[in-house]
């Protein structure tokens, strides 16, 4: 019995001098709250990738002006003021994260290419007919 009492006394030892980034493997961090790995993923930061300006906010146009690689605001959401500096003339592909190249020129609201954020582009390819990468 005392030998199961002292091997006890040295696992408990153990376990408790290996760091927290030591008990999982690449790729997983260890949560104290739940005593257990977990996957480490990776927040995708929308906009990167994008000139300087790209995704900022917008009321209207000069709101863009300062960004000459993000020069037009877009907006899709007519219950909501604020839109995003963007840019136009892009290819499919060209966009920043979160964003895709979209063909509107059937829409002369729209410009005939521009970047959307996905949640716009959805809009977009719904209600105007574009067509989005």
């Amino acid at each position: 019995m005392r030998k199961l009492g002292v091997l006890l006394t040295c696992l408990t030892m153990l376990g408790c001098g290996i760091d927290d980034q030591d008990r999982c493997l690449d790729g997983y961090y260890f949560d104290p709250g739940a005593h257990q790995c977990r996957l480490v993923v990776e927040e995708v930061q929308c906009g990167d990738g994008g000139p300087e300006g790209f995704g900022a906010a917008c009321l209207d146009q000069p709101d863009c002006a300062a960004f000459p690689g993000a020069s037009v605001c877009q907006n899709m959401n007519p219950m909501n003021p604020e839109g995003y500096c963007s840019y136009l003339d892009c290819d499919a592909g060209s966009c920043p994260s979160c964003y895709q190249c979209c063909d509107c020129s059937t829409d002369e609201e729209i410009k005939p290419t521009v970047c959307l954020s996905d949640q716009d582009a959805e809009l977009a390819v719904e209600y105007v007919g574009c067509v989005c990468d």
